[in-house]
């Protein structure tokens, strides 16, 4: 045996670094169902007096750029004077310093102890190239949003901007039309609607991205009898969602710590691969959630006699490593878009090439700053401030194409207009242009994407507002000015994040646009 009196982790980060914290998890064990799961995340700005919390099992610390992201399964083994305050983040002048207080009070170890956790970097890979014409839309009639781009459309929407340089991402979602279980990679052959999809969108260079689920399954499917106990994370089920209940079977949250659960959904998807025509893969609930079947070695009971989750990040990493690597076996360039919403994981996000955020906004609740969220009327500044964006929805930090699943739900036809036009402005002015317009006035999606296809975005330099050098000057606080530039051109971002009119006197910094200085230049 061996006596502990403090064991704390200190990473010390330059504050120009460490501008932003995002902190997330989920807990599937505290609610059911899903929506009413522990949804906590802390999103934004460090504050000025730190910040202190129990243990989460993501910790990022980023600026706009870069980024370091703490992560671990557990506190199991761990001694904290104060659980609400095991993990601190200290601001101590051009210095900001990441505590994890693992033992801070004496602890006799009775055995070898190991505690591990890791440290990721960020960006985690560059961004590909024509990263900002990706688009994504829908592919499978029925299942879209009323008044989605392709509604009663089998692929493309004809007013929908395809992309310039041919990165469209073509959601195919699951249905009892054609699946057979819902989100699971097989396909009914009593009819042949879907393969008709497929085709056109292949004929169109159209990526086929299917909802194929590895992280939930079906209670329908035969297997689930014979091997629940072993797969189950023993948390939420899914029995209230239209599309899921369409098929008369709750989903099930399962956990990749589970070796058959891996073997099984490996070989599932290398043969709806080799039986389908699709070209990349969707994956639902991207993250990784908590767990707490001992059949599978997680959870844990602790000196209180309770249950306590862990979260098994390591084996879902592997898991979501084998199947990338499956479908790049059949399809080199396989693209992989992820559904994160407030899940930013960067040792797990980090292996899908886009991600798809934001469709939490819509339902609440959640936790944002340590509060719960406030209800979302549509108006985008109101629910992510630029701290918020910057920690949570850019891909800059990252290393990934980000997208935003729109949340602009509102009857009013010149009201969703408004919202959604404020929404591209927001987006944009973060130089992050990829949405996945469901729900908000898409004909105005369509002309800011124009706007940006016919200046060439693709290969634009970016001039952000928050540079040393900002492109325009002379506006109120709340109006955030960024620019494109191309070939002696600048495309301007203006973009009101105020809840009122704001009014203003323009001046463009040319050396910043990179125009020459003196006459000979106009604007439109």
């Amino acid at each position: 045996a061996v006596r502990v009196e403090r064991l704390v982790l200190k990473i010390p980060l330059h504050a120009a670094v460490a501008k932003y914290l995002h902190a997330n998890r989920v807990d599937l064990t505290r609610y059911s169902p899903f929506y009413f799961c522990l949804r906590d995340t802390f999103s934004g700005l460090i504050p000025e007096e730190g910040w202190e919390a129990e243990f989460y099992p993501f910790i990022t610390l980023s600026n706009e750029d870069v980024g370091l992201c703490w992560f671990a399964e557990s506190d199991e083994l761990w001694h904290p004077e104060d659980r609400s305050r095991a993990i601190r983040i200290i601001r101590e002048g051009e210095q900001v310093l990441l505590e994890v207080h693992m033992i801070d009070r004496p602890t006799v170890l009775e055995k070898p102890t190991v505690l591990t956790f890791g440290l990721q970097a960020t960006p985690v890979k560059p961004l590909p190239e024509n990263w900002r014409n990706w688009r994504v839309f829908d592919l499978s009639p029925g299942m879209e949003a009323a008044g989605s781009p392709t509604e009663g459309q089998p692929t493309a929407h004809p007013d929908f901007p395809r992309s310039p340089t041919g990165e469209d991402l073509g959601i195919f979602w699951t249905g009892p039309v054609w699946s057979e279980y819902f989100g699971f990679p097989s396909y009914r052959t009593d009819t042949d609607e879907h393969t008709e999809i497929w085709n056109e969108a292949r004929r169109n260079q159209i990526d086929i991205l299917p909802y194929w689920n590895a992280a939930w399954v079906s209670s329908g499917l035969p297997e689930w009898e014979r091997h629940e106990f072993d797969w189950t994370a023993y948390s939420f089920q899914d029995d209230l969602s239209s599309d899921v209940m369409a098929f008369n079977a709750p989903i099930r949250s399962v956990c990749s710590a589970s070796d058959t659960w891996n073997d099984f959904i490996a070989y599932a998807f290398d043969q709806g691969i080799k039986d389908s025509l699709v070209t990349g893969w969707y994956q639902d609930g991207f993250g990784v959630s908590s767990c707490v079947n001992a059949a599978h070695g997680c959870g844990y009971v602790d000196d209180n006699g309770q249950t306590r989750p862990t979260y098994p990040i390591f084996a879902r990493r592997e898991m979501f490593k084998r199947l990338r690597n499956i479908f790049h076996s059949h399809h080199p360039d396989a693209p992989f878009l992820g559904h994160v919403s407030f899940q930013i994981q960067p040792p797990v996000t980090g292996l899908a090439d886009a991600m798809l955020g934001g469709e939490h906004l819509g339902q609440p609740p959640y936790t944002l700053k340590g509060s719960e969220a406030p209800p979302f009327d549509g108006w985008y500044a109101t629910r992510l401030p630029p701290d918020t964006f910057f920690a949570e929805y850019s891909g800059r930090h990252l290393g990934i194409v980000p997208f935003v699943f729109t949340q602009v739900h509102d009857a009013d036809p010149d009201s969703a207009r408004r919202k959604t036009a404020h929404m591209m402005g927001l987006f944009l002015v973060h130089d992050a242009p990829g949405v996945w317009s469901r729900y908000g006035d898409h004909q105005t999606v369509f002309r800011f994407q124009r706007a940006c296809d016919d200046f060439g975005l693709g290969d634009a330099e970016f001039v952000p507002y928050w540079g040393d050098a900002p492109p325009a000057s002379g506006v109120p606080d709340d109006v955030k000015i960024s620019a494109y530039t191309r070939e002696g051109k600048a495309l301007l971002i203006v973009a009101n994040l105020a809840d009122r009119e704001a009014t203003g006197t323009l001046t463009l910094d040319r050396a910043a646009l990179g125009m020459k200085v003196g006459p000979g230049w106009s604007a439109k």
